[in-house]
């Protein structure tokens, strides 16, 4: 009897000493909501990083007749990978919802959930689930920076540079400005021979040659300001635009172009000698 007596003495006082764990409710479901918004601002934050980035490849590879395509396949490549961890990442915020909606409803009219109460173990699995889910988001947001990181790489072997509106413009401005004097220059050169030379038989051949020469000049010339019509379209509404250097793009038409019109003014020059 007396060992009967300090058994259950021993085991009132052991299950007296048992702790009844608890959550709040409020902070429960506040701890999901976070896990969820955080998740929603990085998927917000690739999708912006990701958008801006294609917008770019796509407008240069209009601009340059497929350039980065050709020459640099591992661009797109490494975007369609990027495309993919956005995806991922997508998928994971619908399932953080999916997961705060269970804490909503697990939490529903409770001010806590006790260790001693059936939605305690419930509420184990959903927590076991969101530190999955936190651990996986991670490793997609890692491997999303370093495909980040290869894209970066890649465009700069490329050659592409951000350069302002405002820099080209006056660029072009003062190309325009320089061309127009050097096309009048060859325009009145080209006048003075045709009155000087006009009745001499033994010229007429020089004299059409430059005549020749000098309408090549003039069509460059419409050429560059069609093209940079074309480019200022381009510049509308846009601060900053991306180039690619050493390229066949509209910037380097107009210098070509630009280069062409110097050239036929030498060969004038050369025939204007032999006159």
């Amino acid at each position: 009897m007396k060992k009967l007596f300090i058994f259950l003495f021993l085991f009132v006082l052991i299950s007296s000493c048992i702790i009844t764990l608890s959550y709040k409710s409020s902070k429960i479901r506040k701890e999901h909501s976070n896990v969820y918004i955080q998740i929603k601002k990085l998927s917000s934050s690739i999708k912006k990083d990701l958008n801006k980035r294609k917008n770019i490849y796509n407008s240069l590879n209009i601009e340059y007749n497929n350039y980065l395509a050709k020459k640099y396949p591992e661009m797109n490549r490494t975007l369609l990978k990027m495309e993919l961890i956005f995806k991922k990442v997508k998928t994971e915020e619908k399932f953080a919802l999916k997961l705060k909606k269970e804490v909503y409803l697990l939490t529903k009219n409770k001010k806590k959930i006790k260790s001693d109460k059936p939605e305690w173990d419930k509420y184990d699995i959903i927590r076991d689930k969101a530190k999955a889910l936190n651990n996986r988001v991670e490793d997609l947001n890692d491997k999303y920076q370093d495909l980040a990181e290869d894209y970066n790489d890649i465009a700069k072997n490329a050659g592409i540079k951000e350069v302002t509106s405002k820099k080209i413009k006056k660029q072009f401005e003062a190309n325009s400005k320089k061309l127009k004097n050097i096309v009048r220059l060859y325009e009145n050169k080209v006048d003075k021979f045709i009155k000087k030379y006009s009745s001499d038989s033994d010229k007429s051949d020089k004299l059409n040659e430059i005549k020749r020469l000098l309408a090549k000049i003039n069509n460059k010339n419409n050429d560059i300001k069609h093209l940079i019509e074309s480019f200022n379209n381009r510049l509308k509404g846009k601060k900053k635009i991306y180039i690619i250097k050493n390229a066949d793009s509209v910037v380097h038409q107009i210098k070509k172009a630009y280069d062409e019109i110097n050239e036929l003014g030498v060969e004038i020059n050369k025939i204007s000698k032999k006159l």
